[in-house]
């Protein structure tokens, strides 16, 4: 190729660069420049000029450049106002000399890619700084399956120090024992990603997923692996399972304690519900911190307050019973604390003994507690910080030990509100408050209680009762304002004033046969609810009275004119199966 041929293709190849060239022949004759020169040289017309008209700053340099044949590097001068650094190399073209090329940077140019070496610099720490503090072990692999690299996590698993495997190949250390299986030598092979389970050292259970990573001509040139101890995984799904045998045998022996705790009261349950407010009462009777029941007025708080009692270390001791709402507003006080002997017009002379002292090392349930008044409200703060005590008009202190349990039907919160209720006594009362939902919202439990009232009335009274399974269908949709007392009251009564053996729906008073028919034509009502909704609570009530009455789903089916399947769909759709299931015929 001539000298002028390959200054052609030089001029040729730099017009693509990014850099901005410039080149001379051997005379110091432009040879090429290329477009992002032109730039930077403008306004200055290159074409078919010598270097010294068109880069008179840098002619001396290049011409000694071409007398030496030494490059000139970092050389800087101002070009338009601006700083360039410009680099000259001699050219030469088989130990001939051509020309000479120059590369220049503006300051600005520097500034830029000093700004990108510093992104890449904070890219690679950052990816460095991934690459060494993940859990999971890292290695790379070169295209031969030799090691060029591990992190800590990696040193940790396979129980290696990094500067005793990089450079070795996976061939070697399988040699070695240290493992019994490469997944590197899976991908080279399959030229895919590779998922398997490898033994570490003959104990360890790793695993890996290899990823090959490809060059330009699809060669693997890399394979990352990334491998997982699962042995530890394996121990903590055993912990786990232990932690969940022995929460399973903790509540297990709960339900036992609960159920042993429960003989001698009142209290049936089946829901989950109230089964978690029995277990958080069996937890509370151990401590003497003190409890707030709340709840609507017949929901069993009173029984709640006594089996915490007879669950706690104090059960040897009084349990005490005190109805704010009922003792008058002017005795109440003295009722509480005990009056000293004279201590008023009317006292006795020996004095009196409150409800506190009488209480001593055993429980005060202080039952709708909303009711105490204002003006003794401070006095029995005092006692539940203090536990000291002075009765109505004497002057020494009595020191006691009382569990305090308060119960309300009313919202305390509320009161505090409308400053009918002090603040610090209600915070001080509800150290762990125990709220007990309205039988309407815990149906579950309406037939277990069904049967039980039934039994202790017959029992009582020395009768034999049934009640007909409509009667207890529609008992377990009542919505008991009056809760667990007014349905043992209702059974009582169909117990005793029912003349027949079968009590059924004729037999229940006036007022809740009024709640049947409302319950009944519930929805019939337009205002209450949409055609679409009336359907369904129509069909609801008539797969539930079938099932009830033939006592199957397929004699239910078979009587409805309908497929056994398509019952079992409504079944599932309005979701009564299970309630229905425990209603029984209670005998």
């Amino acid at each position: 190729m001539e000298k002028k041929d390959l200054l052609v293709l030089l001029d040729e190849i730099f017009r693509s660069f990014s850099l901005r060239v410039f080149g001379v022949d051997s005379r110091g004759e432009l040879a090429f420049v290329n477009p992002r020169m032109v730039e930077m040289l403008a306004p200055v017309d290159v074409e078919g000029k010598h270097l010294t008209r068109i880069l008179p700053e840098l002619s001396e340099k290049y011409l000694d450049v071409l007398s030496s044949l030494k490059p000139v590097m970092g050389h800087k001068f101002e070009k338009n106002g601006e700083c360039i650094q410009a680099d000259v190399y001699p050219l030469l073209w088989k130990g001939e000399l051509i020309g000479a090329i120059g590369i220049f940077f503006k300051a600005s140019d520097l500034d830029e890619l000093n700004q990108e070496i510093e992104r890449y610099k904070e890219s690679a720490k950052l990816l460095d700084i991934i690459f060494s503090s993940t859990y999971d072990g890292l290695w790379v692999m070169d295209g031969e399956g030799r090691v060029l690299r591990l992190n800590k996590a990696a040193e940790r698993i396979a129980e290696i120090e990094a500067k005793d495997v990089i450079g070795k190949s996976v061939k070697e250390m399988m040699d070695n024992k240290l493992f019994d299986r490469s997944v590197t030598l899976e991908v080279l092979k399959r030229k895919t990603q590779v998922t398997l389970i490898q033994t570490v050292r003959g104990k360890k259970k790793v695993l890996l997923t290899g990823t090959p990573v490809f060059d330009e001509q699809n060669h693997i040139k890399y394979v990352v692996v990334n491998d997982r101890d699962i042995t530890e995984l394996n121990q903590l799904r055993e912990q786990l399972e232990e932690a969940k045998a022995l929460s399973k045998r903790y509540s297990s022996e709960l339900k036992d304690l609960l159920m042993k705790n429960l003989n001698g009261l009142d209290i049936v349950f089946r829901s989950l519900r109230t089964r978690k407010i029995l277990e958080m009462a069996v937890r509370v009777a151990k401590v003497d911190s003190t409890v707030l029941l709340s709840g609507e007025s017949g929901v069993g708080k009173g029984m709640i307050a006594r089996m915490i009692h007879n669950m706690s270390d104090r059960k040897q001791g009084p349990f005490l019973i005190v109805n704010c709402g009922s003792i008058p507003e002017t005795l109440i006080e003295s009722e509480l604390f005990g009056y000293a002997k004279g201590a008023f017009t009317g006292a006795s002379q020996e004095g009196k003994t409150g409800f506190l002292e009488l209480a001593n090392k055993g429980t005060l349930f202080l039952d709708e507690i909303s009711e105490i008044p204002l003006n003794v409200q401070p006095k029995l703060l005092k006692f539940l910080e203090t536990n000291e005590i002075f009765r109505v008009g004497g002057v020494n202190p009595v020191r006691l030990d009382v569990r305090f349990i308060a119960a309300t039907n009313k919202d305390l919160g509320k009161m505090v509100k409308e400053d009918r209720f002090r603040e610090d006594l209600f915070y001080r009362l509800s150290v762990i408050p125990l709220h007990i939902p309205p039988l309407r919202e815990r149906p579950e439990d309406i037939p277990a209680l069904i049967h039980f009232f039934l039994e202790k009335f017959n029992k009582r009274f020395n009768r034999d009762k049934i009640l007909a399974p409509h009667l207890v269908d529609f008992l377990c949709r009542y919505h008991f304002p009056g809760n667990i007392r007014e349905l043992s009251n209702l059974i009582e009564r169909l117990v005793v004033l029912t003349e027949t053996k079968r009590i059924d729906m004729k037999d229940l008073p006036i007022d809740l046969m009024s709640a049947r028919a409302d319950s009944m034509t519930f929805f019939m009502s337009p205002e209450k609810s949409s055609l679409k909704q009336m359907l369904d609570d129509a069909e609801k009530l008539m797969v539930e009275d079938s099932i009830r009455t033939y006592g199957s789903q397929r004699k239910a089916a078979k009587a409805l004119h309908v497929n056994q399947s398509t019952l079992a769909r409504k079944v599932k759709k309005y979701g009564i199966c299970k309630r229905v299931m425990l209603l029984p015929q209670i005998k």
